[in-house]
């Protein structure tokens, strides 16, 4: 039950800070382009980001400077195509846009890839650690039947060693991370 209402409010998270404008009046006839770009670069947004700003921006009748905008842009991307900001974009399923540069590109994608297994383990502990805790409540009630109770002690044993692997997992992902990143 836990589980698919963080699922949804995940899902949900995501939807509402895509649906908002790009900037506001003010922000438009306050804006620092190079500043923006540098924003939008280090948080991994593609160049179509800035068609948004310009859109936003008519509004107020503010023509957005592209060259500064670009060049906050590609100061921020240095920020953002690194391994370990690769990590955590893999960790927290967040969709690479193929923004980083050649010389970059491989060394985020090698940290992305490894934060996305890291992602997935994490995510597999928790259900398990869900499971375990439910199966644990339902045997403190005092409704379960002494031949089910052998069965939810089994699955909880089945369980707990999922657990310790998964556990071991994670050590593992992350050893190779600290190693690597």
């Amino acid at each position: 039950m836990a589980r698919a209402y963080w699922q949804r409010a995940i899902v949900l998270s995501f939807l509402f800070v895509g649906a908002c404008a790009s900037l506001t009046k003010d922000e438009c006839r306050q804006a620092n382009w190079f500043e923006i770009g540098q924003n939008d670069g280090a948080q991994g947004r593609t160049l179509a980001i800035f068609q948004d700003h310009v859109k936003s921006c008519q509004k107020a009748n503010i023509v957005p400077d592209r060259r500064e905008y670009e060049d906050g842009r590609n100061f921020g991307l240095a920020r953002y195509c690194t391994p370990l900001s690769g990590f955590k974009a893999g960790r927290y399923s967040q969709t690479y846009q193929n923004v980083c540069p050649p010389e970059t590109q491989g060394e985020f994608i090698r940290g992305y890839e490894l934060g996305g297994q890291f992602g997935q383990v994490e995510k597999q502990l928790f259900e398990v650690n869900q499971d375990i805790d439910d199966i644990e409540g339902s045997l403190r009630k005092d409704k379960v039947k002494p031949d089910q109770k052998q069965s939810l002690y089994k699955q909880v044993d089945r369980l707990r060693d999922e657990k310790d692997r998964l556990e071991r997992e994670i050590q593992r992902i992350q050893t190779v991370a600290n190693q690597t990143l």
